[in-house]
């Protein structure tokens, strides 16, 4: 930041206090702009697609940390009078209509676009990338980039482009901001189309056929057959598009895989082996260790987490010094 003022509004107040940073990195993680590995923080696709676009229509400050400066800065000013909130709020409003503006007269036709290495297999042409589409350079295929404000990877158009079928994946996010998993599936006419469980289908795409598969179970709430699906196992009835059961237990639960033999057992025994492979949304995200029950009332399952360890005689804890006991087990309830 050049300007002296902004820099002395930076420092002391910054890009915000460390709850609002750690909240906004949260967001972005959520968001799925950054992602996580190991102990690193990168970013994602979407991010990067993002600021191609802002870069683009010419919003550069969007990106920039001088706009937060220069905010701080008159927030700091309002603070001892020198500048009022009607100004403030005149202001934002002004640079809010121009970035709208900007966005909705912007004119793709002439951009530069990027070439991804991507050969379309039947018409023979390379996939080139513009800001917000995959297309042949003669317009004969043409796919928006993002799709259920998720941004298809070029790794995933390449495989959708040979295979026809892909995942299911996750991070798709509705309308009303609700997440879900889908598979993709590009059709004769150039198409992309959403594939869920409640028109099974099988690993290349195709209507599957439920009389001939093995079913895992029977279900708990309705007595129907439990079959494996692509993202779940569901109950028959929960299936179509006019479901009588609601019972289906997620292939996946919080990054732990739920094997068909788990699953075969949660509705035999009521519950799984102890699974050491589960990872917390909360901040943090710890791995832990737990038991899937099924309450076969709801069909919902709860975890049921492992005692702890007796702790050393003589080393009392906070826990043992207030009557608490320490071993006792806990159940909560696992997301599907």
């Amino acid at each position: 930041v050049d300007d002296n003022e902004l820099r002395d509004a930076m420092s002391a107040k910054g890009l915000g206090t460390p709850a609002t940073r750690a909240s906004i990195i949260e967001g972005l993680l959520r968001e799925e702009y950054l992602r996580r590995e190991a102990r690193e923080i990168i970013s994602t696709p979407k991010a990067t697609t993002l600021l191609d676009l802002l870069s683009a229509i010419n919003i550069k400050h969007l990106r920039s940390p001088e706009m937060t400066g220069e905010w701080e800065h008159k927030l700091k000013q309002m603070e001892q009078g020198q500048f009022s909130r009607e100004e403030f709020m005149a202001e934002i409003e002004r640079v809010t209509r121009r970035i709208v503006e900007k966005a909705r007269d912007y004119d793709e036709e002439g951009a530069p676009v990027k070439e991804l290495g991507i050969i379309h297999p039947e018409a023979n042409q390379p996939v080139v990338e513009t800001l917000r589409e995959y297309k042949t350079p003669d317009g004969n295929f043409a796919i928006r980039k993002v799709m259920g404000n998720r941004l298809l990877e070029p790794a995933e158009l390449d495989d959708l482009l040979k295979k026809k079928f892909i995942g299911p994946l996750t991070g798709f996010r509705s309308k009303a901001g609700w997440p879900f998993a889908a598979a993709l599936k590009l059709t004769d006419e150039g198409k992309v189309e959403f594939v869920f469980d409640n028109a099974p289908v099988d690993k290349d795409g195709n209507p599957l056929d439920l009389s001939k598969e093995e079913p895992v179970g029977i279900c708990p709430l309705d007595g129907g057959k439990v079959y494996e699906l692509m993202m779940s196992y569901a109950c028959e009835h929960s299936l179509g598009d006019d479901p009588k059961c609601k019972f289906k237990i997620g292939k996946k639960i919080l990054e732990q895989p739920i094997s068909r033999e788990q699953v075969a057992k949660i509705l035999t025994t009521g519950r799984s082996d102890m699974l050491g492979n589960f990872r917390s949304n909360k901040r943090g995200r710890k791995q832990f260790a737990a038991t899937l029950v099924l309450d076969r009332e709801t069909g919902k399952l709860n975890f049921e987490f492992p005692e702890r360890e007796a702790k050393p005689r003589g080393k009392k804890t906070a826990g043992a010094r207030n009557g608490k006991s320490a071993g006792k087990k806990t159940a909560s309830k696992a997301s599907s």
